[in-house]
């Protein structure tokens, strides 16, 4: 049971905090509604630990902290308050706080983290009251853990001086022991070893299986005590001239993860070697271990940070991660200063993200935005313009990734990366502005050639009807069917010309198919529940040439089908019909353009059509069989509405 005296002026707080910690069955709580009463009872009622408010009246939480500091030194004191200032944070830290927690959140969870926050605070405070039990081990181990952040060479061969002390030995070593667990790196020897060993040349590597019993640590994967070193024992190697006689000898595996990691020994106590002393060996080692994994865990995430950061800043982008519940974020230095400012101009919050997007798209970009978290999808993508420091605007590609979620399964924390993209966008308008002069260049060029064709075609019939000679009639249906293909080309033109002048666009399957006019003889099966497709507005016209290519070319077509299989990343929509299939010689020509038996320019379309946004298209079924064509479509481009 935790006794915390929690102080706060806001009476309704404390009973709602009082009723939620006591509740668990762990905590006694006592409250008080201001700073002076908590020192006054303080001095009469002995406290686990305290909770204090930041803002009150007569004495603020920080003049508490203070005071409580003056005469309970080391009492968990835990800032518990609605101020998010930077500044109250760093003063509270100054002060001695153990721990901070703003206010504002959910009161289940928030209630939750504060009291791991006591019950954590509380155990340190009795696990370091149980050290001081014992005056010099606590001297020994704090002289060495003052040292933490001392080089690690500096630091293991302190650690040796205070395993020889506290054992009460004259000589010590700590040696790392390699994964397969077969070879052994002494890493150091106490300086008393040093001075009284003679070898010229010390090895440093050794076989675990050819040392002698100082290697039997290793071997049973247990402490090892010898207290007489001269009795006989299969286990002996021997050791070299000029070695220091050993006497009594005691050593202890590290074992992490049931891997021998490192093994920690000392000699020639004047006394026997006790379960004592293997405790004292196997406390200070199994910390000095825990600082090593530390330092390496350290250096390996500053060296992924510091690729990371140098990749981001290399591609120019920046790096944030956003925890929903609070709107509270972490924006990377980048974040900053691709919009021209610095981490001091604003705080990394939900609120300063929106309020950088351009008035225009503002409500549009976070209706968007919160619109895709209300559906769990996993991933996340919103191009806006974002205001700069100096006033202009950036085009920003956001995409994001959820990693928490709740009980309920709502997604809590989203990481992410902006990258710049106004150089893409303002290629984009000007091939879209030039694709826009270019249609309408070719709009009138077409108008005016058919017109023209439509005159010649008058000119052909008149001349039919008045044509007598037979030979010359033949030259002239040809050339009215020559003139026809002119004109069917000419208005295929309308159709291509519109292709990538619009942007992409996420539409759902499901909704494109049940608008298609299907014949009453033809059974359409649709298996593609809320999938969507980022690809050309020309979409629905590529689904479209596919019902005609199965109407017109199946011969009797009663069934189509259309279904998705996963595919590693990529995604696969299948669309198979039980018409009479393609021959294996034309899977390949029937998306060229002019080949075919009507226009020639339907699956060639429709093959245009996708791979605008790079999606592939295949015709892979059985001839006899009916069509089966499979439309590939890459990772970014196909998303799950509602998907977590």
């Amino acid at each position: 049971m935790y006794h915390v005296l929690f102080v706060d002026d806001e009476p309704m707080l404390l009973a709602i905090a009082k009723l939620i910690l006591e509740e668990t069955g762990e905590f006694f709580i006592t409250t008080i509604t201001s700073a002076p009463e908590a020192l006054a009872i303080m001095e009469s009622v002995p406290f686990d630990a305290v909770v204090s408010d930041y803002h009150m009246p007569l004495m603020d939480g920080i003049q508490l902290l203070k005071e409580i500091r003056v005469t309970y030194e080391d009492l968990p004191f835990i800032l518990f308050t609605g101020r998010g200032r930077e500044d109250v944070v760093i003063e509270a830290i100054n002060n001695g706080v153990d721990a901070y927690l703003q206010k504002g959140g959910d009161p289940t969870s928030e209630f939750a983290e504060l009291a791991h926050m006591i019950k954590k605070g509380v155990e340190r405070k009795r696990a370091a009251d149980a050290l001081k039990q014992d005056e010099s081990r606590l001297e020994t181990l704090v002289s060495f853990y003052q040292m933490v952040d001392a080089p690690l060479r500096e630091l293991m061969t302190r650690a040796i001086e205070i395993l020889v002390k506290i054992t009460a030995s004259t000589i010590g070593y700590l040696a790392f022991v390699e994964e397969e667990e077969t070879m052994m790196t002494m890493y150091a020897w106490s300086s008393e070893a040093m001075n009284q060993c003679t070898i010229r040349e010390k090895p440093i590597r050794y076989s675990v299986a050819s040392t002698g019993l100082w290697g039997e640590a290793v071997r049973q994967r247990r402490p090892v005590i010898t207290n007489d070193y001269a009795v006989p024992n299969p286990q002996k190697k021997g050791y070299p001239e000029g070695h220091i006689p050993i006497i009594r000898h005691m050593n202890i595996p590290i074992i992490d993860d049931d891997h021998i990691v490192m093994v920690a020994g000392v000699g020639n106590k004047r006394s026997d070697y006790d379960e004592r002393d293997l405790r004292e060996l196997s406390l200070l080692t199994k910390g000095l271990w825990q600082i090593i994994k530390q330092r390496r865990a350290e250096a390996s995430l500053r060296e992924s940070e510091n690729r990371l950061h140098l990749a981001l800043d290399g591609a120019g982008e920046g790096l944030w991660d956003w925890y929903i519940p609070s709107g509270n974020a972490y924006f990377s230095l980048q974040y900053y200063t691709m919009l021209g400012f610095e981490p001091r101009d604003f705080p990394p919050t939900f609120e300063s993200w929106t309020s950088l997007i351009h008035p225009d798209e503002q409500y549009k970009v976070t209706s968007d935005l919160l619109k895709q978290i209300k559906e769990r999808r996993s991933t996340f993508e919103i191009e806006y313009r974002a205001r700069t420091k100096d006033g202009d605007e950036r085009w920003i590609d956001a995409r994001g990734k959820a990693i928490e979620w709740d009980e309920e399964g709502n997604v809590t924390r989203v990481i992410g990366i902006n990258a710049d993209i106004t150089g893409r966008r303002k290629t984009e308008i000007a091939l879209r502005q030039a694709n826009r002069q270019l249609s309408l260049l070719s709009g009138i060029t077409r108008h005016d050639i058919l017109n023209n064709v439509t005159v010649i075609l008058g000119y052909l019939g008149m001349a039919e009807v008045k044509c007598t000679d037979p030979d010359l009639e033949k030259y002239l249906k040809k050339m009215k069917l020559a003139t026809r293909a002119i004109q069917a080309q000419i208005g295929f033109t309308r159709i291509y010309q519109d292709l990538g002048t619009n942007e992409p666009q996420w539409q759902r399957l499901e909704a494109i198919l049940s608008k298609l006019q299907i014949p009453p003889q033809i059974t359409l099966t649709i298996g593609l529940q809320g999938i969507e497709v980022n690809a050309d507005p020309m979409l629905e016209k590529a689904l479209f040439n596919l019902l005609d290519n199965s109407i017109r070319h199946g011969q009797q077509v009663t069934r189509i089908q259309v279904s998705s299989r996963q595919e590693g990343e990529n995604l696969t929509i299948v669309w198979e019909d039980d018409g009479v299939g393609i021959p294996i010689n034309e899977k390949d020509q029937i998306f060229i353009r002019g080949y075919g038996k009507n226009t020639g320019l339907g699956l060639f379309l429709v093959r245009e059509i996708l791979s605008l946004t790079g999606i592939t298209i295949r015709e892979t079924g059985i001839e006899g069989e009916g069509v089966r064509f499979e439309i590939t479509i890459p990772k970014r481009n196909y998303r799950f509405a509602g998907s977590r």
